[in-house]
Formats: C-alpha cells, structure tokens, sequence
C-alpha cells in the first residue's frame, strides 16, 4: 500500500532507525498500546454486556495481562522479522521493522473498535467476526511491511506475515 510504501521510504531516509534507540522506540508506544488496549476492554465489556456482571479483580488482572501480552507483540514481530532478514541473507535493514510495526498495524483499529462497539451494544457473534477480520487484515499489513522493506515474496512473505497472526490468534483464545 502506499502508506506503508511511504513509511518504509522515511525509515530508509533516517539511517538511525538501523540501529535500537531506546528513546526512539518508546516513542511508537503509544501507537502500539492503542492497538494492544482493545482486547483488554474487549474482555473487561463483554461478561458486563452479555452476563450483567461487574468487573471482578481476576477479570480486571486478567484484562492486564491481555494488555501487557498485546504489547508484547510488538517487539516479538520486530525481532522476529529482523532475525528472519538476518537468517536469509539480508540485514541490510537492521531493526527498522521495530520502528515501523507499530505504525503500519495501525489500521487493523477499525475492525477492532467495530467489534468493541458491537460488545458495547450487546451484539452476540459478530465481535467475533469482526476480530478474525482484523487478524487477516493484520497478516495483509505485515505482508505489505515484508514486502516493501525486505523485498520478499512467495513463502518467505506469507511465513513472516503469519508470525502477527499465530500471535494474535493464540491472545484471541
């Protein structure tokens, strides 16, 4: 897509974005906690919307960690993909997928504050559907970050793309 094309043009133009820069990374934490906050209140609504129960301190710890997990994802993805490139042949672009993640994920917000608003209004099912679309589009962001910063295709594309996926899918059970 062209904003990750545009992203991935930036981070190029900045050559610090090679290398970790603590402060610089702490910087995309806000973009990351936005995208990590959604399944913990997804779990904290749901039993008060659907049951008629209050937040108990095992839901509230348990929305927590669901947040804590959320953005764990983060730098496990930017690793992950740094490691790949570095594995493959490439490094070229040091850690610039940890940089960019965060900001390229950003749109799978949509369909996860859809599903929350859905939860709120006590629509059964659907919030479901609705969070499985935003893993998809989340391993179509991905694919677009791999392919635009590392150049991949075929097999090694799609296995970077569902490395996002497995993670989100293991959160969503």
């Amino acid at each position: 897509s062209a904003a990750v094309d545009k992203l991935v043009a930036e981070a190029r133009d900045d050559e610090a974005t090679k290398a970790v820069d603590t402060r610089r990374l702490l910087a995309q934490a806000p973009t990351m906690a936005w995208l990590a906050l959604t399944p913990a209140l997804l779990l904290l609504f749901d039993p008060a919307i659907q049951q008629g129960l209050l937040p108990t301190v095992g839901l509230l710890v348990g929305a927590l960690v669901l947040f804590a997990l959320g953005m764990v994802e983060w730098p496990l993805v930017g690793l992950a993909l740094t490691t790949l490139d570095e594995s493959t042949g490439g490094g070229e672009e040091g850690n610039r997928a940890l940089y960019l993640y965060p900001a390229t994920q950003l749109p799978r917000l949509l369909p996860q504050a859809g599903a929350l608003v859905l939860v709120l209004l006590g629509v059964p099912f659907l919030p479901v559907l609705l969070w499985l679309g935003a893993i998809v589009w989340s391993f179509l962001l991905a694919a677009a970050l791999c392919e635009e910063l590392y150049d991949w295709r075929g097999a090694q594309l799609i296995g970077s793309a569902l490395i996002p996926v497995v993670f989100q899918l293991l959160i969503l059970l």
